[in-house]
């Protein structure tokens, strides 16, 4: 057996993953060269190695720039794009609501863009916009989505690669393969506004 993408036995199987760290390190830290300092993240979980490495990364980044760890910021919004959707245009419609989203998922990212637009907030004049996870709407909206992009080719090569090593070898220890992702960037990304604009609709 070889788990992909994501583990629930880590140490006891083989998995080929992505390098959910460093991908969200890279892309927080994008965010904080702008000028962003309230920069949330809408993220599905933290149990599961995907979610727990990406808010590693995150938490990182604001580290290394001296950003307070704000966990008001840090928004469990599950896999639902109508659940992000209502949870992005509360926090979007408080007075410090933050200037820039890093949805850990592309569906979390859908849900925060819908939002974005109800409030007729404007992406990336009032607000920054990156998600983990590229999905072809993302670059088919103006401006363009700025995604974490991953190979799901090379995800599928590595982890065929691994279980015939497997067979050839079902005595050695578990190995877990990591892959690199790399950050897409489009046009929803720009410094933070000077003067938070209030939202108008929703």
């Amino acid at each position: 057996m070889i788990e992909v993408d994501r583990q629930f036995a880590e140490g006891t199987s083989d998995a080929v993953v992505i390098d959910n760290r460093t991908a969200a390190y890279n892309t927080t830290k994008h965010l904080v060269e702008l000028g962003h300092r309230r920069i949330a993240l809408f993220i599905d979980e933290t149990a599961w190695t995907t979610g727990r490495d990406r808010h590693a990364g995150y938490a990182a980044a604001l580290a290394e720039a001296g950003i307070e760890h704000d966990s008001g910021l840090v928004i469990p919004t599950g896999w639902d794009v109508g659940a992000a959707r209502a949870t992005a245009r509360d926090l979007l419609r408080t007075s410090a609501r933050p200037t820039a989203i890093f949805a850990a998922n592309n569906v979390l990212a859908e849900g925060a863009w819908r939002a974005a637009r109800d409030l007729a907030l404007t992406v990336p004049t009032d607000l920054s916009l990156v998600s983990f996870d590229d999905a072809p709407w993302m670059s088919m909206v103006t401006p363009g989505i700025t995604a974490v992009a991953q190979d799901a080719f090379a995800l599928g090569t590595a982890s065929i690669a691994a279980l015939l090593q497997r067979i050839a070898e079902p005595g050695g220890e578990p190995r877990t393969v990591v892959l690199p992702a790399t950050l897409t960037q489009r046009g929803s990304t720009a410094p933070p506004p000077v003067a938070f604009p209030a939202p108008t609709a929703g």
